[in-house]
């Protein structure tokens, strides 16, 4: 066995993981520090005062409307963060916009379903197409959306890996 065989990782392959995990970390203390606007976002908004109660369920809605604006600032963030990483840690890149997906997304989904299933939303002449807590709970729409977004993020993020691991080998033999 040669020396070259004996270390495990190549220096190439340490730099590109400390790097990589460095720029995961940094992606997603990124994200945290947006969920911290979350009080701007409702106060942004000057939503009508409701309370838990209500039927319509106005209440939960725009806490949910609320925090799937949030989660799109987390995707857009981690977008701009993989855009800067794009060159120099691509798989990490890749990999930061699926689990983005995969988190984000569902909330992404059930804002743009509420928003787009109550006419004048942001107002108080608001219509809902749920009249009790129960329908907007039990919503296949905003289920399914989310499920179907969740899983394209998840079968995504295991392609990338499956690729790179696939790739390894071949490149392994080309460096001999």
């Amino acid at each position: 066995m040669n020396a070259k065989q004996q270390n495990i990782w190549t220096a190439k392959e340490m730099v590109s993981f400390i790097g990589g995990a460095c720029f995961l970390f940094s992606s997603a203390y990124v994200a945290d520090l947006v969920w911290k606007f979350k009080p701007a976002v409702v106060q942004f908004f000057h939503f009508p005062h409701t309370i838990p109660g209500d039927d319509p369920p106005w209440y939960f809605m725009r806490q949910d409307f609320v925090h799937g604006v949030c989660a799109l600032g987390v995707f857009l963030t981690t977008l701009a963060i993989a855009a800067v990483g794009w060159k120099r840690f691509r798989f990490y890149a890749e990999l930061t916009i699926c689990m983005s997906i995969t988190w984000q997304g569902g909330e992404i989904i059930r804002a743009t379903i509420i928003y787009f299933s109550c006419p004048n939303f942001l107002y108080p002449t608001a219509v809902s197409r749920w009249p009790t807590f129960d329908s907007y709970l039990d919503d296949p729409a905003i289920s399914l959306g989310r499920q179907l977004v969740q899983c394209a993020g998840s079968v995504l993020a295991f392609y990338l890996v499956f690729r790179r691991w696939r790739t390894k080998p071949a490149e392994e033999a080309t460096d001999h």
